[in-house]
């Protein structure tokens, strides 16, 4: 028996399994809902409801999180000084350049090797000093980018050298990280590093010492985004490769469950619906890098889709009187009534008094507004909320307004200092009995209130608001798809494209008939996934999976993912001359099968070290040749123009 604890803390809840890896079984499963500004909270929450009597077998803890993927998108994270060795400072102004680099300290050294990796201007030694102590006690951690560290990382690892002997913060150079040559992704991506690591340092501490509190003596691994494992130290130095770690181990959660190799994956947490791929057993990744907070890094991770569409999506009417179902989240009331009574106490009253729209939903405090600066208003709101969650219609009259539209929340909620309560797709799901885990009486009470203006029966309403929900998220899908076939479909979308989506969904065409089959099976995970998605197969014509234990596949799927190394050694071409740059250093052959042979042994002997470091205890590996040649004539004689080589290498902690 290989027994290991999954934990995946994601936006709404926290998920938790004990599963037997070497029996390939699940021994236990639990919920709990995210604690957002402690994590570890939540953490704590759902460990403590799985079999207390399996915890002192566990081998292994594995975990994916939001954490360095919030971090980035809020703008929160440590203080970071960025060194740019050998960046153009012209060439930054003119293209705005700087604009694409996170970070407001930050400093041009000079130090500069060109595209083959030889020095055309040494490193200035003596500035790095006089910045470093310009900066301290205003920084948490320092990043370097060379300008072409991927073709010669010397000055990169000169500078971290200065700066071990001057400081104890961390330091991470961008070589380390990524061998693009994008040299702006490369240093927002070593920035990005950087500002994570504190955070990430803090997490681990944290989850160690939640683990013994329960008894638990494991070692710890994470899930990167592309769905691979690496252990808690290793990762301290490279957080930034956990973004995206909760859709890429929904990912490997839905191909273990689902007993697939290719599929589409649709994943309805409770605040989004992520839609990926999955190909030849691996998640389909963006090799351009991720785009984290409107940031390019140069981290390969899960390709996916996200849509403002969850099981905890808002019910509402907009200002123009038409019935909208998300993308923004809030608290549904028949979660909120468990929690809190006075929730389900004041919907029988508004129901008697018939309160309708906005006035129906409720407020509630999230956290304390640290270090924030509020407007009387804004303190008044909060100081109502104090005792427990109010009803907006209670909130105007304790402040004494006239109106619920006077009421200026958008600061208080983007802030996350208060949290909405109202109708959501889950509350649809107790009114109709197919997902009753919380207050039914409340769901019934809040959509009794949407249904004074709907002029519908409970059932039917319920129904229709499901379908609804069903019904996006097959368009969603059908977009989704038909972009992985043509990259610009969603750029150059047209009306008539929409339209004929729509007649696939609604056959409300005269004339034809049109279907949408998709070639790949769709998994369905997330707690509401039986309930939305297993009728899915009503709008299309595909396989329809929703496996055993859908709704907490994220969980699974950090339990039984694999350490995976990829490493790229390029080989120009230069005359009669082969230029094999590997990591950390470059050789000159002029003999093309000995550059090869010693790209392989560089590129292995590299990439074998790091699955080590990220905790790999049985390891395969596989290398792969590829020649890239160009016609230069119509005869069809080709030239050489490179050569890639690239080392994958596999690995299980065990």
């Amino acid at each position: 028996m290989n027994i290991i604890l999954g934990i995946d803390a994601g936006g709404t809840y926290t998920d938790s399994v004990l599963y037997d890896r070497g029996n390939q079984e699940l021994i236990d499963k639990n919920k709990a809902l995210t604690t957002y500004y402690n994590l570890t909270e939540g953490i704590n929450n759902t460990i403590t409801g799985l079999k207390e009597e399996w915890f002192d077998t566990v081998e292994l803890v594995t975990l994916s999180t939001t954490l360095a993927t919030n971090a980035i998108v809020e703008g929160r994270g440590g203080r970071v000084g960025l060194l740019l060795l050998g960046y153009d400072q012209q060439l930054m102004e003119q293209f705005t350049l700087d604009e694409e680099i996170p970070g407001k300290k930050r400093e041009i050294i000079k130090g500069r090797f060109n595209t083959r990796g030889e020095k055309i201007e040494s490193l200035d030694e003596e500035e790095i000093e006089k910045i470093i102590k310009k900066w301290q006690g205003s920084i948490d951690a320092v990043a370097i980018s060379g300008y072409m560290s991927p073709r010669n990382p010397a000055h990169e690892l000169k500078a971290k050298g200065i700066l071990a002997e001057m400081t104890d913060l961390p330091v991470v150079c961008g070589h380390e990280l990524t061998n693009k040559l994008n040299s702006i992704q490369r240093a927002t991506t070593v920035a990005l590093n950087a500002s994570l690591i504190p955070m990430i340092k803090e997490l681990n501490q944290k989850v160690k010492e939640v683990l013994q509190v329960n008894g638990i003596e494991a070692p710890v691994m994470m899930v990167k985004g592309d769905g691979s494992l690496v252990s808690s130290q290793a990762v301290i130095d490279k957080p930034i490769e956990t973004v995206l770690s909760g859709p890429a181990a929904s990912t490997i959660g839905a191909k273990h469950l689902g007993e697939v190799n290719e599929g589409v994956i649709v994943d309805i947490g409770g605040t989004t619906t992520d839609i990926s791929v999955i190909k030849d057993g691996y998640p389909d990744l963006n090799s351009d890098g991720a785009v984290v907070g409107g940031w390019l890094s140069s981290i390969e991770a899960i390709k996916f889709k996200t849509i403002g569409l969850g099981g905890d999506s808002r019910i509402y009417f907009n200002q123009d009187g038409e019935l909208k179902i998300g993308p923004k989240r809030v608290i549904p009331y028949s979660a909120a009534a468990v929690e809190h009574r006075e929730v389900l106490t004041d919907l029988h009253r508004m129901s008697e008094e018939k309160v309708s729209g906005a006035r129906r939903e409720f407020l509630t405090l999230n956290r304390a507004g640290v270090d924030i600066e509020f407007n009387k208003q804004e303190e008044q709101i909060i100081n109502v909320l104090e005792t427990g969650p109010k009803s907006i219609a209670q909130i105007v009259e304790s402040i004494g307004l006239v109106s619920h539209r006077i009421l200026d929340l958008e600061r208080l909620e983007r802030l996350g200092v208060i949290k909405r309560i109202g109708l959501t797709p889950t509350d649809v799901l107790h009114v109709l009995g197919e997902y009753t885990i919380w207050e039914e009486e409340a769901a019934e009470l809040g959509l009794e209130l949407l249904m004074k203006r709907m002029k519908s029966d409970k059932l039917t309403l319920a129904e229709k608001l499901k379908e609804r929900v069903i019904n996006k998220e097959a368009k969603e899908i059908i977009a989704y798809l038909i972009s992985q076939d043509y990259e610009d479909y969603n750029q150059n979308r047209c009306g008539l494209c929409e339209r004929l989506i729509e007649s696939c969904l609604t056959e409300e065409t005269k004339n034809f008939l049109l279907d949408f089959k998709s070639q790949l099976p769709i998994v369905a995970l997330g707690a509401p996934a039986e309930a939305y998605m297993s009728n899915l197969d009503d709008y299309l014509e595909t396989d329809i999976i929703v496996p055993e234990n859908y709704e907490v596949a994220n969980a699974v799927g950090t339990a039984v993912g694999r350490i995976l190394i990829k490493q790229e050694v390029e080989i120009k071409v230069r005359g009669n001359d082969y230029i094999v740059h590997a990591p950390g250093r470059k050789k000159e052959f002029i003999d093309l099968e000995e550059a090869v042979e010693w790209a392989k042994q560089k590129g292995k002997k590299a990439a074998v070290k790091e699955a080590k470091t990220a905790g790999a205890k049985s390891i395969e590996v596989e290398i792969e040749v590829e020649r890239r040649k160009a016609d230069i004539s119509a005869q069809g004689s080709k030239m050489l123009l490179g050569i890639g080589v690239k080392i994958i290498v596999t690995g299980l902690p065990f």
